[in-house]
């Protein structure tokens, strides 16, 4: 099953378990997210990666430079593992990691999530790749992909048991729309899925497509 249809089967269940009130209040979210564009600044095909160095579940520092010293990179931002879409998609991308990995691509995973969640996420999903904790959102923000909240959205988001100034050891509410990078070895940005829709993720198909076509043809 693809990642598109796992999230639309979600998204189904959802609609069954969540009351009719929240429902509203999240699309109200996620439309206010669209009409304001808040992905148009996001890094784009052609631009020049943001350096990073990040710390990863085991506490090692994680540079971009030197994943791009063996291959291209795949960078995937996403929210949180308390994000239902996050989560189908970090293990849509654990299954598609031997392919990647076999085209000499290194997957990495951001989030502004702490150390100590960051930590949780791999170890309750079991998964083999890096996943990073941009706890400040400095890199998402580099990137063009951070946003604030307004007040009736940080509210929806209490009302859903989420606090994410603790979840993300921050002082503020900001995160990153979910996007998804696959970086050349040069360092450029070779394909890009950017979404305001938290709802709507980038496809790992599309995504080894995009790291195929780096490889050489001759």
């Amino acid at each position: 099953m693809s990642l598109h249809d796992e999230i639309q089967t979600l998204m189904g269940e959802l609609g069954s378990k969540v009351p009719a009130e929240m429902m509203e209040r999240v699309g109200a979210f996620i439309g206010r997210m669209a009409e304001d564009g808040v992905a148009k600044n996001a890094c784009k095909v052609g631009d020049m990666a943001p350096s990073f160095s990040l710390h990863n579940a085991s506490g090692q520092r994680v540079a971009l430079a030197d994943l791009l010293a063996s291959g291209p990179v795949v960078a995937v931002f996403f929210r949180g593992e308390w994000c239902p879409f996050c989560d189908l998609t970090l293990k849509a991308y654990q299954r598609a990691l031997p392919d990647l990995e076999a085209l000499g691509a290194t997957l990495v995973a951001v989030s502004p999530q702490s150390a100590q969640n960051t930590l949780s996420t791999v170890e309750n999903r079991a998964l083999g790749y890096d996943v990073l904790s941009d706890s400040s959102d400095a890199v998402a923000r580099s990137f063009g992909l951070s946003f604030s909240m307004t007040d009736a959205e940080r509210q929806l988001h209490k009302d859903f048991g989420l606090d994410l100034p603790e979840i993300n050891d921050a002082r503020d509410w900001d995160l990153p729309v979910p996007a998804t990078y696959v970086i050349d070895r040069s360092g450029r940005i070779a394909w890009a899925q950017v979404e305001s829709n938290y709802t709507t993720r980038a496809e790992p198909a599309d995504v080894l497509d995009a790291v195929r076509a780096l490889r050489p043809t001759h």
